[in-house]
């Protein structure tokens, strides 16, 4: 509960050192704390420790994402080409039929995960990129 006093500024709440009209030339205020932090000496590697390997500049995980969007989105567009060109003359043989029904409706999905793979792995490498001297 808060005390009541003639001075109707003074709050007893808080410390003195907060109410107005306070004069630090008594020495009641907050002292400094010292403290002496000593820093652990810094030493380089081991003397015969072999160097620290930079980290290298190509991320195989990145390629293999690439190399597989890449295949996809070919394989897609080679499907909807030959789906475009087998379907539309009316002669000569087709003995792989299914074959080619079944890549026509696969092509449009491969060309599709084609392209996500390769927008994605873009953003990744934007997420990760760091820029080097």
């Amino acid at each position: 509960m808060r005390e009541t006093t003639d001075d109707r500024e003074f709050d007893s709440r808080f410390d003195a050192a907060f109410q107005p009209g306070f004069d630090d030339s008594f020495g009641i205020g907050f002292a400094e704390a010292v403290r002496s932090v000593e820093t652990a000496p810094r030493t380089g590697p081991l003397e015969g420790a072999p160097a620290p390997r930079a980290r290298p500049l190509v991320d195989r995980f990145v390629i293999a994402l690439w190399v597989i969007g890449a295949g996809l989105l070919g394989l897609g567009l080679v499907g909807v080409t030959n789906a475009m060109v087998s379907f539309s003359s009316s002669y000569g043989p087709t003995p792989d039929y299914l074959i080619g029904v079944v890549f026509a409706q696969l092509a449009p999905w491969l060309v599709a995960i084609g392209l996500a793979t390769l927008i994605g792995t873009l953003f990744l490498l934007a997420i990760r990129w760091e820029h080097r001297p």
